[in-house]
């Protein structure tokens, strides 16, 4: 299912057990989101395709570290792996300079070392640049979690700098989820083959 016009997305072929969904416009400044998930009935409520903008800038040091981070040769940045030899030495110190740039995944054991009621509600498997057609991107995976530590919701979040020629940093988000490991898994490798058929504004 080709997708015209996601932001600084030309065009994506979505997979095709994939439908369009729900279309939000408005709230704070000119942010949009717009939804796809699949046609089986069975997993629509439970499995998502989005395309997110919050509505402005960056703030100003979480974009300039987006940047560097972008600007720099692709690589594993962070992964909750223990024997994972090659994720950047100071990751804890980039991923908590992108906290308000992550979102909601910013909320992470990285990030907050609080426990209990005030603890992170996104668990950090890793954290990683990739390259999309010839564009740079910072793709993050992980699970949000209740606060007993149950895993809730598994997701992959993929940031853009939407602006590379301003001064401002726009980031806009590809975001995959799912509710359940069985449908991540059933869902996962589609959404990566869309990831390869972006064409950029």
């Amino acid at each position: 299912m080709r997708v015209d016009d996601l932001g600084v997305i030309k065009s994506i072929e979505l997979p095709d057990s994939f439908t369009r969904g729900a279309v939000v416009l408005g709230g704070i400044g000119r942010n949009w989101r717009r939804i796809f998930h699949p046609r089986d009935k069975r997993d629509a409520q439970a499995v998502s395709i989005i395309s997110y903008f919050r509505g402005g800038p960056a703030p100003p040091a979480d974009g300039k570290m987006l940047r560097k981070l972008l600007a720099k040769p692709c690589g594993l940045i962070y992964s909750s792996e223990p024997e994972s030899t090659n994720a950047h030495p100071q990751a804890p110190t980039l991923i908590n300079a992108l906290v308000d740039a992550l979102g909601n995944a910013g909320n992470n054991q990285l990030t907050n070392p609080e426990t209990g009621f005030g603890g992170p509600c996104f668990f950090l498997e890793k954290v990683e640049t990739i390259e999309l057609n010839k564009k740079n991107v910072l793709a993050v995976h992980g699970y949000f979690h209740d606060r007993e530590l149950n895993a809730e919701n598994f997701y992959t979040g993929v940031f853009v700098d939407a602006s590379p020629n301003d001064a401002e940093c726009l980031i806009e988000e590809l975001v995959f989820e799912a509710n359940t490991p069985r449908l991540y898994e059933k869902y996962y490798s589609s959404f990566q083959k869309a990831l390869n058929t972006i064409r950029w504004n």
